[in-house]
């Protein structure tokens, strides 16, 4: 019955989190840095910054991420979001985001820009599902990982981290048929406008044979073909930062991510399903936890 009742919950939870639930009305620069599309969010001047990075199937426009987005703009903190290789404003990059051949090296690109900008004194970084991933690997140096500049983030976030990759894409695929097809649906047409952009007409009907039903294949495609999913060094390396997961993720089972305290702290949570962490009182527990985390830091 419990079980049940989670189940229950934890899709609830996960899909309200996919829907704007108020306007949204933070003030914002649009940027594009070295084929990076990025927003930076401000209220007013401040020497703090957070990134916030979305996860496969999202962009910088993504519903969680404008919530958390707000909520920081509002505490005196700026914000730059972006998107990862390949989607959205960032369809320039001949890459496209997805798995260790992709290097990372826009997350150097990014602490680059915010350094020229010569006002911040603090970086915060916030990954989302895959863009957790994405994060963790540049900080602790994954396969192929260049983190020259990794120092420079002081804190980071990692909120319903698909670690395991493999294994959690492999539970999508086999298990959660309306997670399945949203993300591989998603993620193969972007891969297909991306394709058009850079005029590689060519690999657009593999493309669709192999991901528009496979999820992992929709991940792993990368630039180009990619058999690589992210993979973790297997020592210790403890960083500063903290994953956020509930016990009714509807796609990451407890299982999965219990080594990533292998890396960092780990808070798990009896509800909040998928990214979504919603409270009786209509805040969102990740939130509440970010930002206490952030003020204490400063």
């Amino acid at each position: 019955m419990d079980d049940y009742i989670k189940k229950i919950t934890g899709n609830v939870q996960s899909w309200t989190a996919q829907f704007k639930l108020k306007i949204f009305k933070a003030k914002y620069n649009k940027v594009s840095y070295k084929k990076i599309g990025m927003h930076i969010y401000y209220e007013k001047p401040s020497n703090i910054i957070c990134v916030i990075l979305h996860g496969m199937g999202g962009d910088k426009n993504s519903p969680t991420l404008l919530s958390l987005v707000e909520k920081l703009v509002e505490s005196d903190i700026n914000v730059l979001t972006f998107d990862a290789p390949g989607i959205g404003d960032s369809i320039d990059s001949e890459k496209f985001w997805g798995s260790n051949e992709n290097d990372n090296g826009n997350m150097n690109s990014i602490i680059e820009y915010i350094i020229s900008l010569n006002k911040y004194k603090k970086i915060f970084a916030v990954g989302f599902s895959g863009g957790a991933n994405y994060i963790l690997a540049y900080l602790i140096g994954g396969e192929k990982i260049n983190n020259y500049l990794k120092s420079k983030i002081d804190y980071s976030f990692f909120v319903s981290p698909a670690f395991l990759q493999e294994e959690v894409l492999n539970n999508i695929n086999n298990n959660t048929f309306i997670s399945k097809n949203k993300l591989s649906l998603s993620h193969t047409y972007d891969l297909v406008k991306h394709r058009l952009y850079h005029k590689k007409y060519k690999e657009i009907p593999k493309i669709l044979a192999k991901c528009t039903f496979n999820v992992i294949e929709a991940n792993k495609y990368g630039s180009g073909e990619c058999n690589i999913l992210y993979k973790f060094p297997e020592k210790n390396i403890k960083i500063n930062g903290v994953a956020i997961y509930a016990e009714d993720d509807t796609i990451i089972k407890k299982e999965f991510v219990e080594g990533i305290k292998k890396y960092c702290d780990l808070i798990v949570l009896p509800t909040g399903g998928h990214m979504g962490f919603f409270n009786p009182d209509g805040t969102r527990e990740h939130e509440n936890i970010i930002i206490k985390k952030i003020k204490h830091l400063i």
